[in-house]
């Protein structure tokens, strides 16, 4: 036999080492020396305690009805499970803990326990719960009673002796020193290697496991998890990448799109919500047998949200922020698993017997209503949709319009007389103020906010005395879903949101103004075509194009309660500012300025001083501004330029400078004479150079 370590995950030595340590991680529970163990969660190392210790044990079955009732019928003592399998078990689980009182300890180990699953388990199962961490390669390595820990901040339990948890950096795997680093565990019953795995004597896995969660670890020795470093989700303790679980949804018949969102139900259990765009071959019937079959339970998306398309960046990626926008504004399908599972515990034969006559009586009453429907729609017209084309039946509907239509002959789309349902109220006032003032021929200004990562920063921005915010989508590495958070923290700041984008197109015009920007500057317009785009974007019809897709914008939080309607108004209250910046621009300069639905010109003072080689002063500079201004006034345009041209001729919209310089100027006018007396240091890093 080779005295080498052999390559698997477990060796009766470490199995002895933990068994060993076992009484500690559960305190003077001695009833788990000999008491019959239900092992929900599948976790071996309970079932290799029990029978060393003269005990018995059960695995859970696939449905949660008939383990509840093994629960019952052999007076299971210690329950082990994910803390989703204990969200379902409850639920079977009448309040007075009828066919639960032999219950004597619970155990929720695998994922995150939720304090109000903790506390309703507590109050309604079993009073003793505990919670504990580990894997299967490290064993347990932290535990403790549920009603001793801050279950809401992450805390899973305390790290058993013998074990060694450190805080590192997850790609460099060095010592972090702020609190917060991916778990470095040195444990007594550590696994070296895996099945078929080529065993590697000096690799770091033979002495220590980096888990890849993000955890911290108090004073006294309190263990808490914050998440995952990777892409991972944790459902009732199997992991996997979203990415991965997409590739098993998408694989169901009739899917041609599909992304996959993790949620969080009332007892704060992880669930998964498919979001899918369909094909030709859609059932809900065969998702529904393909799940079920090809799919672990906790697996299942508890709900199929059904779309148009998924919402994708400029990349081509999915824009992940904007799903949950769409699992709220989007009609669902029939969920997965009934919302309201059945408390009676029945025999399996009797529950089939069940649901098969349920079937049959279901495809009866099917039948008799379809041979009604048939031969009633022969006799009556339809009276829900009684415009509607009847079934299987051409309307001549292109060529043809109904009684009353206001558009009359065969369909013509050129010529076409827009309806009257999206008219703003009669009296409706315009409820923007930058739009206001600067209508009203005020000088606007927008703060520049170069960051917007931290939503608190750009509320300050946003309160300190601006009239709209220049988000910086252009030349920042900001993204949409952190704009959107900013904005959404102070929607109703004295500076309305605006942002500079950075390209002209459908994608980017949406993403700002479904967000809730209420002023729109976009760069580098050298043509009236792409002049003519911007307004085709920005604006609903029949002004432009835009899509009612929903988004922040609509949300009464934002703009949604406005008086008159987001929908109905938005047209009116919307500020589009278009950027000459090169040559080509300043040649068609006047057929830009004119295009309908342009608020105003803004004449870029660093770029067409870049484009033209000539600076601010210099007579081939002033000529090209002077273009700008004169096309702009011409077409009855508001003029915009920087904050440093305030004085400047008919200039009355400006960028200031961004946040950083907003503090310096601040700090500058706050500490007055003394700002800049600093201490002179002869020696070390603040000595004069």
């Amino acid at each position: 036999m080779a005295l080498s370590s052999p390559p698997v995950v477990f060796t009766h030595r470490a199995w002895a080492q933990r068994i060993a340590h076992f009484d500690y991680v559960y305190g003077e529970l001695a009833l788990l020396r000999r008491m019959m163990c239900l092992v929900a969660s599948a976790e071996h190392g309970y079932c290799l305690y029990s029978l060393a210790r003269g005990g018995l044990y059960r695995f859970a079955d696939s449905s949660i009805e008939s383990t509840a009732k093994k629960i019952a019928t052999y007076k299971i003592q210690y329950l082990a499970a994910a803390a989703s399998t204990l969200g379902n078990i409850l639920s079977m689980s009448h309040p007075d803990r009828k066919g639960f009182q032999s219950l004597e300890l619970v155990r929720a180990g695998g994922s995150h326990l939720p304090r109000k699953l903790a506390e309703k388990i507590r109050d309604t199962t079993c009073s003793r719960l505990i919670t504990s961490f580990g894997s299967a390669e490290t064993g347990t390595v932290a535990a403790g009673w549920a009603e001793t820990l801050d279950l809401d901040n992450g805390e899973v339990g305390f790290v058993v002796p013998g074990g060694h948890i450190g805080l590192v950096d997850d790609e460099t795997h060095a010592p972090v020193a702020n609190g917060l680093g991916t778990l470095k565990i040195k444990n007594f019953g550590l696994a070296s290697g895996y099945f078929s795995e080529t065993p590697r004597r000096n690799h770091p896995s033979r002495t220590a496991r980096y888990s890849h969660d993000l955890g911290s670890i108090s004073s006294d020795r309190r263990l808490s998890i914050h998440g995952r470093s990777s892409n991972v989700v944790n459902l009732g303790g199997d992991k996997a990448t979203i990415e991965r679980i997409e590739l098993n949804y998408a694989k169901a018949p009739g899917i041609r799109d599909l992304a996959a969102v993790p949620v969080h139900d009332a007892l704060g259990i992880t669930k998964l919500i498919a979001i899918v765009v369909l094909n030709d071959q859609w059932s809900e019937r065969k998702a529904w047998e393909y799940v079920r079959a090809n799919l672990p339970r906790n697996f299942w998306p508890v709900k199929f949200v059904i779309v148009d398309d998924l919402p994708r960046g400029g990349n081509g990626k999915v824009d992940r922020a904007r799903l949950k926008i769409l699992i709220a504004d989007r009609p669902l399908s029939r969920p997965i698993l009934s919302a309201k599972p059945n408390r009676r515990i029945l025999p399996k034969l009797a529950w089939e017997e069940n649901m098969r006559h349920r079937l049959v009586m279901s495809m009866l009453s099917a039948a008799l209503a379809v041979a009604a429907w048939q031969t009633s729609a022969q006799q009556a017209p339809q009276s829900e949709f009684p415009l509607a084309a009847r079934a299987g039946q051409d309307s001549k509907a292109k060529a043809t319009a109904p009684a009353g239509a206001v558009n009359q002959g065969a369909f013509d789309a050129a010529n076409w007389k827009y309806g009257p349902a999206f008219n703003a109220p009669p009296g409706t006032k315009l409820w923007n103020p930058a739009k206001i003032k600067l209508m009203q021929g005020g000088k606007v200004v927008g703060g520049t906010v170069v960051g917007v990562t931290d939503p608190q920063t750009y509320c300050a921005m946003a309160n300190a005395g601006y009239d709209f915010t220049w988000t910086e989508m252009q030349h920042s590495p900001s993204v949409w879903d952190a704009a959107v958070r900013a904005w959404q923290t102070c929607p109703h700041a004295k500076a309305v949101p605006g942002v500079r984008i950075a390209y002209t197109d459908e994608q980017e015009i949406q993403h700002a103004l479904d967000s809730g920007a209420l002023v729109l500057v976009v760069p580098t317009v050298d043509t009236a075509e792409e002049a003519r785009e911007v307004v085709h974007w920005a604006y609903f019809p029949p002004m432009g194009a835009r899509s009612q897709g929903g988004g922040p914008a609509f949300d009464p939080a934002m703009w949604g309660s406005v008086p008159g309607g987001y929908r109905q108004t938005i047209n009116d209250n919307l500020v589009v500012i278009v950027m000459i910046e090169t040559l080509e621009g300043l040649k068609n300069a006047e057929a830009i300025a004119a295009v309908p639905g342009i608020t105003a010109v803004f004449a870029a003072s660093g770029d067409l001083g870049n484009f033209t080689g000539y600076k601010m002063g210099d007579p081939d500079y002033e000529r090209a501004i002077n273009i700008v201004h004169d096309a702009t006034i011409k077409a009855g345009k508001k003029l915009c330029g920087p904050f440093a041209w305030k004085d400047r001729a008919d200039f009355t919209c400006f960028q200031a400078g961004n946040e950083r310089a907003a503090i310096a100027r601040g700090v500058r006018a706050e500490l007055g004479e003394l700002a800049n007396t600093h201490g002179k240091a002869d020696v070390g890093p603040f000595a004069a150079k």
